[in-house]
């Protein structure tokens, strides 16, 4: 496999997305209106997180791009390097204004990891059943309803968000491996599969976030236990 072209900026590249979903993490954990739904319970139940920063605008037809990485749990506290994704998708509907949003996505069936893997694109609300967190205003958004909607959805979007728009959602998103992306940090020949399934090392760039999500999973920062019927 070669190595990257250029060391230094590969480094820069992952020490952005780390710091970046670091601070993701502490900013969703503060928000008021998500409340403490990134919590050992979600960490523990999840095979990937996806991490990713996309701007929406239109007028009638909205569009919406932008990229980020994927992360898939492996085993005990491990978790893969970072494969960088795009994620686009084209709506029609009552869409006005531009949104900036920071999004979590936990994903809890393996079916995303496997599509990606294979080299397809998997869409959101299409291929795979998306539930936007928390629920919309003046619904009580609980541990309790978090759990329950959990239970009942494959990908759980937690976002933060700067702007006006109407109607946000991640529907009809489709996920793609950002191709230039992992070939300027991995190396040209690096494959997507190697990169989500361990095969490739984790980088020392992504230690404090993979420090902060085992935090998270172990319940050493702030997470809440699943509830005694349920396994983590």
């Amino acid at each position: 496999m070669s190595a990257p072209s250029n060391r230094t900026n590969a480094s820069a590249v992952l020490l952005e997305a780390n710091n970046d979903a670091c601070l993701l993490l502490d900013k969703l954990n503060s928000d008021p209106k998500v409340g403490n739904s990134i919590n050992q319970y979600l960490i523990n139940s999840s095979r990937a997180l996806i991490f990713t920063n996309t701007v929406k605008a239109g007028i009638g037809l909205g569009m919406q791009g932008g990229s980020g990485f994927m992360i898939v749990r492996l085993t005990g506290d491990r978790w893969s390097a970072p494969c960088f994704i795009t994620l686009a998708a084209a709506q029609a509907g009552a869409i006005f204004g531009v949104e900036k949003t920071e999004t979590l996505m936990a994903v809890k069936e393996h079916t995303l990891v496997r599509e990606v893997c294979e080299g397809r694109s998997p869409v959101l609300g299409s291929d795979l059943n998306v539930q936007v967190w928390p629920l919309t205003s003046g619904t009580q958004g609980g541990l309790e309803s978090m759990r329950f909607i959990w239970d009942q959805t494959s990908v759980m979007s937690i976002s933060s968000s700067q702007g006006v728009i109407f109607d946000y959602s991640f529907k009809g998103g489709a996920i793609r491996p950002y191709t230039s992306r992992n070939a300027e940090v991995y190396g040209d020949l690096a494959a997507t599969k190697d990169i989500l399934l361990g095969n490739i090392n984790a980088p020392q760039e992504f230690v404090p976030l993979y420090d902060k999500l085992n935090a998270l999973a172990s319940g050493k920062d702030g997470g809440v236990p699943p509830p005694a019927s349920a396994s983590a």
